[in-house]
């Protein structure tokens, strides 16, 4: 038997306990000495996201050289809970009667010619329909856990229960106990068996529906879906209350701006580009297909639920496309598409709840609004790419274009720098409230400079984003509306790709100080790598770059958070580039921001040696809590039903950012992999001390290493096939022989020479070409990505075990 004190942090058994505990999303609560040598030795441990413990009791030492421990479980039993809920049934409305009466009314028969006074008739008609076919019914109902699975069956064995328990009661006697005990049993099998029947049926229903699991798991585990608000007495208050509070924070943001009479520009603002000077009406069919393929997520704006919509949509269609194709032609968005209904969301559920600023505004716009919006941001993204358009740096709202492209190219460029013995400054830009800041104006001006959007198309750009109002929602109760005159409309599909466009100018910003540059929406990386005795040279040059970006961001009304931008210095682990130490702050404004040792990156821990370390714990972390949360309710589902909610919940979190893992250590696979062996046992029920090899193998899952080569090699097909970035494509070169050789027409990649194992052959510009080139000739040639995806999956999977 080993001990080690756990109040010794050098220690290297106690520095990995913490560590596994960490991954496993577990906590350490002791913090006293608990020996009488002075040393901390005795353990409670509890699971991170559980708040169970309370105060806990050191007492002396009498017996034993250990300290005696105690402590309470907060373990009350909660209060019933009444709640007043207002609801339709729309399950009962006859779809028959509801669309005869759409056709035979006003909307239909004798439609306003007016754009605005067209979608005030559409809510009206619909809305009154609505209250006709399934008016809203109010009740005061006591909250009670999800009990869909109760049946009568179930009900009766209850009561016999009970019945049988108060005979027990009044003789005591050992016949009546034991029939007890049977019914008790019998009552729990019903119990199990109705749970179990029920929730397979929900998981194989909604087995293609990430969400809709989640959902399921959520009732299984008991979680709450209350909306967390501050104390009130009075909805319609504090509703104002928010209003105004979200008002505020956007005006006093912006009155720090250097606002000028003149529109912003930048050097290439006079460039000729080509021109879209309108848009084009969409067809019926058109307009059918993209409803049938989007999502039927609703406002408390819209008249009836998106989900009624589609079930009418035959009878709709004709009515929905002229509502959009007179917006088109009239060059107007219409007012009622402009209101925003705002939902304070509380950030994180260890907030104070009572403070306003620990919400965030989360808006809901009308459904036809945003459909609108979707014929338009078409148009405009197939103007973009057709004259090439679109920074390449860029990542999002872009087909193909995801964080983990971004990752890819920003790792493999930090990858080649240090394997070329050099080290890297990496800058990650935050700003406060991006999209909320935009000055309409500006953005109109560039659109029409810098992407040629002109005439027609930007009076209807110009109506879209003026005159915008929004109400906050608390219980059902608006609060009066707050003016938007500025920013993009949250929750909209316009605003957020015309966020791209108007942060353009930066690119250009940073290819004058011969800085790289790669964003996703408003989160910007910046890094530039430096050789020995180069890095206060390049670090003022930094300096200055971002000094350029604060002033272009304060007159184009956007603002740099100086405090929240991170800063790591990337090297070679035992790196002895002198001067080192002289870059390891960086000035930004007033501030300067220190040098950390690692950072989260859209998405992905990256740290200052490119060990990955920090991602993976977070990975590991994040897998057991899901691990964790499937084995308490494995009981009620099947090995089917398990494995579609292993897949939501953990797989998807192994194989997210994954292709960033290739090349790391074997200690660091390992820990994955045995993430996903104790999946596996959780859905087959598979004993520790059974070999997991041939489970794997049963269940089609790809090991750890062999997931990874499939992402690697994905994105290799993609950017190979024009489905992917540019800026992965130009990583990859096609081998083209001097002379007439075999190798001719094999679409063989040429492999680029690295100096280091341990980082010039984990970048995608090296390790994709060797994994590509190492392909079957029939699969290098395949032209279909579905194809390709299933080779490539019996081909790993044939690879992976061989010898099983």
């Amino acid at each position: 038997m080993v001990f080690f004190h756990m109040d010794n942090i050098r220690n290297k058994d106690s520095a990995k306990l913490l560590d596994v505990l960490h991954s496993m999303n577990l906590q350490q609560h002791v913090q006293q000495p608990t020996h009488i040598k002075g040393h901390l030795l005795d353990l409670i441990i509890t699971r991170s996201n559980e708040d169970i413990v309370d105060t806990i009791h050191y007492h002396p030492m009498l017996i034993s050289d250990h300290a005696p421990l105690t402590f309470h479980i907060l373990a009350a039993k909660p209060p019933a809970v009444r709640k007043a809920i207002s609801f339709r049934k729309i399950k009962d409305i006859n779809l028959k009667e509801f669309e005869k009466d759409i056709l035979e009314s006003d909307l239909v028969t004798c439609p306003s010619d007016d754009i605005n006074e067209l979608v005030k008739q559409y809510n009206r008609t619909l809305t009154s329909l609505m209250e006709k076919h399934a008016p809203i019914i109010r009740k005061d109902i006591l909250v009670r856990q999800n009990t869909k699975w109760f049946t009568e069956e179930i009900k009766t064995a209850k009561q016999k229960r009970r019945q049988q328990e108060r005979k027990w009661l009044v003789d005591k006697s050992t016949v009546n106990l034991e029939i007890l005990r049977e019914k008790r049993n019998s009552v729990n099998r019903l119990v199990a068996a109705s749970k179990k029947a029920y929730y397979q049926s929900e998981i194989e229903n909604n087995k293609k529906d990430q969400k809709a699991l989640f959902n399921i798991t959520g009732q299984l585990l008991h979680k709450k879906k209350d909306c967390v608000q501050p104390s009130h007495t009075d909805p319609k208050q504090m509703a104002n209350s928010f209003a105004t509070f979200f008002t505020d924070k956007i005006e006093t943001i912006r009155q720090g701006f250097d606002i000028t009479s003149d529109v912003p520009s930048h050097p290439d603002a006079l460039s000729i580009v080509p021109t879209l000077s309108s848009f084009l009406p969409i067809s019926s069919k058109d307009l059918k297909k993209l409803i049938s393929g989007g999502n039927s997520k609703s406002s408390i704006l819209d008249p009836f639920p998106t989900s009624i919509l589609k079930d009418l949509l035959d009878c709709l269609v004709p009515t929905i496309t002229n509502i959009v194709n007179k917006s088109i032609q009239a060059c107007s968005f219409p007012d009622d598409f402009k209101q925003a209904a705002v939902t304070p969301l509380l950030k994180k559920p260890s907030l104070d709840k009572e403070q306003l600023s620990n919400y965030r505004p989360v808006s809901g716009l009308p459904y036809l609004g945003k459909l609108t919006e979707k014929v338009i941001v078409s148009q405009l993204n197939d103007h973009m790419n057709q004259h090439d358009l679109h920074n390449p740096m860029q990542s999002a709202y872009r087909k193909g274009h995801s964080t983990e492209t971004a990752l890819v190219k920003v790792i493999n460029d930090l990858l080649l720098a240090i394997d070329s013995k050099q080290c890297v400054l990496l800058v990650m830009l935050d700003l406060s409230a991006a999209f909320d800041t935009v000055e309409h104006s500006v953005l109109l001006h560039r659109l029409e400079k810098d992407f040629g959007i002109s005439g027609c198309a930007k009076t209807w750009l110009q109506s879209y984003f003026s005159s915008r109002k929004q109400y906050v929602s608390i219980n059902g109760t608006f609060s009066d509306p707050q003016p938007l005159n500025n920013g993009m409309p949250q929750g909209s599909v316009l605003g957020p790709f015309c966020f791209p466009p108007y942060t353009s100018p930066l690119f250009s910003i940073t290819e004058g100080h011969n800085c790289r540059a790669h964003m996703y929406a408003d989160d910007t990386q910046l890094y530039m790598s430096f050789n020995e005795g180069d890095g206060e040279k390049v670090l003022k040059q930094m300096e200055l770059c971002i000094e350029d970006i604060r002033c272009w961001m304060r007159t184009n009304f956007l603002k740099l958070n100086d405090s929240k931008t991170e800063f790591l210095v990337i090297s070679k682990k035992g790196c002895k580039v002198a001067n080192l130490s002289t870059v390891q702050s960086v000035s930004i404004g007033n501030d300067h921001v220190e040098a950390v040792s690692s950072a989260k990156n859209i998405g992905a821990f990256i740290d200052n040696h490119l060990t990955m370390e920090h991602q993976v714990s977070y990975v590991c972390k994040n897998c057991y809590i899901g691990l964790y949360q499937i084995s308490q309710i494995r009981s009620y589902i099947t090995q089917d039903a398990a494995a579609i909610i292993v897949s939501a919940l953990v797989t998807s979190k192994l194989d997210c950012l994954n292709s960033l893992l290739y090349g790391i250590p074997d200690y660091q696979l390992k820990r994955l992999q045995l993430v996903q062996n104790n999946a596996a046992r959780v859905v087959t029920g598979t004993k520790r001390s059974e070999n997991i090899t041939p489970v794997l193998k049963k269940l089609h899952w790809l090991p750890i290493v062999f997931r990874i080569d499939y992402k690697i090699l994905l994105l290799c097909f993609k950017a190979l096939n024009g489905q992917a970035p540019k800026y992965l494509s130009e990583l990859l070169v096609f081998y083209v022989p001097q002379r007439n050789l075999r190798s001719t027409g094999q679409n063989l990649l040429v492999e680029p020479k690295a100096r280091l194992k341990t980082y010039g052959d984990r970048a995608f510009s090296v390790c994709a070409p060797k994994l590509w080139n190492k392909l079957p000739e029939y699969m290098r040639n395949c032209d279909d990505l579905n194809v390709f995806k299933l080779d490539l999956k019996t081909y790993l999977f044939k690879k992976a075990f061989a010898h099983c």
